[in-house]
């Protein structure tokens, strides 16, 4: 390999076969978190043999890695992740590469096309448009379009107390992807909305944080938000609220910025919303803040 100027990953699944790549000098190793035997997963495995291995080898995690919250703790003993079936079995492959790099990441308060394609090229994955009148950032049916013909984002509609009729016309009309509730909606609001909206639109709910965590226990709620009040603020809430707890379908809002994104994707939640703290101005995106803050993500 070496003579046809071709690199050599040597693959090992256990301590006997990892003293053997050792032995040999391998220089890039790729250890396998499958059991080939019963096609189990353990990626306990890559944290126990990775640390036998000298700084000067590459480390590559193999198998079972499908979320970002698992790059980023992995990332501590592995140089790279091999990843195949976790990405290939998606329709939307960048979307899916986006979702295991840096999170499912959204830009709200999205006015203008430039601001989404901007986004887009950062790394985002969602794109918030809002029609809640009250909004410097609101935006109406023919201006979604605009902003949405810009970039493939995936576009979420942010609603607060609207009737059920509108949210539905603008998620059929718009081809929305979600729908995210931000006001006072209740069980029964979202059960109506469920039945109404076509079955491949989610529905999110944004929860407001206080001196608590607020339950999560809504059905037919496919993603929570938690912010600091009623959103837009720029302020964030006491995260050491979130320490202990699950947040695969969560993601965090707030004043998120470069400045505190990492420690924000430490929080454990699916990914972050990003609003004020990527602006020049209200509703107005400023490109190189945006791709600073997902620089620093994914310089994890």
């Amino acid at each position: 390999a070496h003579s046809l100027e071709m690199g050599v990953l040597t693959e090992v699944s256990n301590e006997e076969e990892l003293e053997r790549a050792i032995a040999l000098g391998a220089k890039v190793v790729g250890i396998n978190n499958r059991d080939l035997r019963d096609l189990s997963i353990d990626l306990n495995r890559t944290r126990e043999l990775a640390p036998k291995l000298g700084h000067n080898v590459t480390v590559i995690s193999e198998s079972g890695i499908n979320t970002y919250a698992q790059v980023r703790e992995l990332s501590h003993f592995a140089n790279g992740f091999l990843i195949g079936s976790a990405l290939m079995a998606h329709d939307d492959l960048h979307a899916a590469v986006r979702r295991v790099l840096l999170g499912e990441n959204k830009v709200c308060g999205l006015t203008r096309g430039q601001d989404a394609k901007a986004a887009y090229d950062a790394g985002a994955i969602y794109g918030g448009l809002i029609f809640v009148a009250t909004s410097p950032r609101c935006v109406n049916v023919e201006q979604a379009q605009e902003v949405m013909a810009a970039a493939p984002l995936q576009y979420v509609g942010v609603f607060r107390n609207h009737d059920i009729a509108d949210v539905v016309d603008k998620a059929k009309v718009l081809s929305l992807a979600a729908v995210q509730l931000h006001g006072n909606e209740d069980q029964l609001y979202i059960d109506t909305l469920r039945e109404a909206l076509p079955a491949h639109v989610a529905i999110w709910k944004a929860l407001s944080v206080g001196e608590t965590l607020p339950a999560r226990e809504f059905q037919h709620v496919d993603k929570y938000v938690l912010d600091n009040g009623q959103g837009g603020s720029g302020q964030r809430f006491d995260w050491s609220l979130l320490n202990g707890q699950s947040f695969g379908n969560v993601l965090l809002a707030g004043g998120l910025g470069a400045d505190n994104c990492v420690e924000a994707a430490q929080t454990g939640c699916a990914g972050l919303d990003f609003n004020s703290a990527v602006e020049s101005q209200p509703g107005i995106k400023d490109a190189r803040l945006l791709a600073s803050v997902f620089q620093t993500l994914r310089a994890y």
